[in-house]
């Protein structure tokens, strides 16, 4: 009888251990989930959309300004692996000699994410068409000339400096495009960039 209350004892005190345990796993399952949910997580929000506002400079000297001001839309998605995946849409506006221009930068984007500290730095590279238009019946020089279009293909490697906020981020990103016109057009843009990711 003295043996089986023995027993009896040794096996209340184990499954006491085992409640305790598992208590204090949960305690910290949930204090983790808080955390990650505090600091907004990246890998539970791998895509993104947002704003992009640029500027830039136009290497070539050919009499038109195709990096001027500009906005656009930018989004994606970050894999597990950290690869991203994206499109990209920009307007932006020119002139040349008095005469309105517009260069319209659609393309698509794959880059690797490398978490920084609080920031992720991303190197990648756009590949996309270029649209330049130059407006109808614009005047310049004292003389007026119709409108005009062409579409080439273009490529711009860059790196974007991403800062996360919750669901939000705010950010930098700056890129060396070359338009493969007629005559190669090289410029460097810079970008401003903000939205949301869930």
């Amino acid at each position: 009888m003295k043996v089986y209350y023995q027993k009896l004892v040794i096996a209340a005190a184990c499954l006491l251990c085992t409640d305790i345990a598992a208590a204090q796993d949960s305690n910290q399952s949930a204090e983790t989930a808080s955390e990650s949910a505090e600091t907004g997580d990246d890998s539970a929000k791998p895509i993104s959309i947002g704003l992009l506002l640029s500027g830039g400079i136009d290497f070539e000297d050919n009499g038109f300004d195709q990096f001027g001001p500009g906005i656009g839309l930018r989004g994606g998605y970050t894999l597990d692996m950290g690869l991203y995946i994206g499109a990209q849409f920009l307007y932006i506006w020119g002139a040349g000699g008095g005469i309105p221009t517009s260069t319209t930068l659609i393309g698509a984007e794959a880059g690797y994410a490398l978490s920084a500290g609080p920031v992720v730095i991303m190197p990648s590279a756009m590949l996309g068409a270029a649209i330049f238009s130059i407006d109808t019946d614009s005047t310049g020089w004292g003389s007026s000339i119709s409108g005009d279009s062409s579409t080439d293909f273009y490529a711009a490697p860059g790196a974007s400096v991403i800062y996360p906020i919750k669901s939000f981020f705010i950010g930098g990103d700056a890129r060396f495009y070359l338009i493969f016109a007629e005559k190669t057009v090289k410029g460097l843009n810079f970008m401003l960039t903000g939205g949301m990711r869930f």
